[in-house]
Order: C-alpha cells, then structure tokens, then sequence
C-alpha cells in the first residue's frame, strides 16, 4: 500500500471501530491510547453533529400530520 494511501486509511473511523480496539486487547503503548482514543472520540463527535444536522433537517421537511 503507498505511504499516502496507508495515512488515509489510518484516519479512517472504520481503523477505530474494529482494529483499535483489537490493539487495545493485545496491548500497546501509552502514546497510542491516548491517540487514538482521541481520533476515535473526534469521529462518534463528528457523527453525532452529522447525525443531529441530518435529523433536525428531514423532520422540518417530511413530517406527518394526522393520526
């Protein structure tokens, strides 16, 4: 995989979701906990405020009415 390639797919949520916390079982360094327990945060913080955006966005367009 080329260097560029490899930085990208580290950055990636799907590393957190499923790798990270395979590292974290087999154990590593300090510096790498904290790390990516930080990336991992930013992205369930990114996509809480996507997911929120998103939300707010389809009631006030498609809402029903009537019961």
């Amino acid at each position: 995989m080329p260097s560029w390639l490899h930085h990208t797919a580290e950055l990636l949520p799907f590393r957190y979701a499923l790798g990270f916390p395979v590292e974290l079982a087999l154990g590593v360094e300090t510096g790498s906990v904290i790390g990516g327990s930080a990336i991992a945060f930013a992205w369930i913080a990114a996509f809480i405020i996507v997911y929120a955006l998103l939300w707010r966005r389809g009631i006030r367009r498609f809402q029903a009415v009537g019961g």
